[in-house]
């Protein structure tokens, strides 16, 4: 049986978020296009990309 590092588990777990968070843009710019919220949703895909990619650049330091 094979158990996973601490640090594989962290990076499973940091895999995981981004894809939530991915699946949460995605369904914020679907929002986005039906409705006339256009700004205020455009932010808040924005902050969560921006959380995307810092989460991305830490874990590259981590590696």
């Amino acid at each position: 049986m094979y158990y996973l590092t601490k640090k594989e588990r962290e990076m499973f777990t940091i895999s995981e978020m981004e894809n939530e968070l991915s699946e949460i843009a995605e369904k914020i710019k679907s929002l986005n296009e039906k409705s006339g919220y256009g700004y205020y949703l455009s932010g808040k895909k924005r902050l969560l990309e921006e959380a995307i990619a810092e989460r991305k650049q830490k874990r590259m330091f981590q590696i």
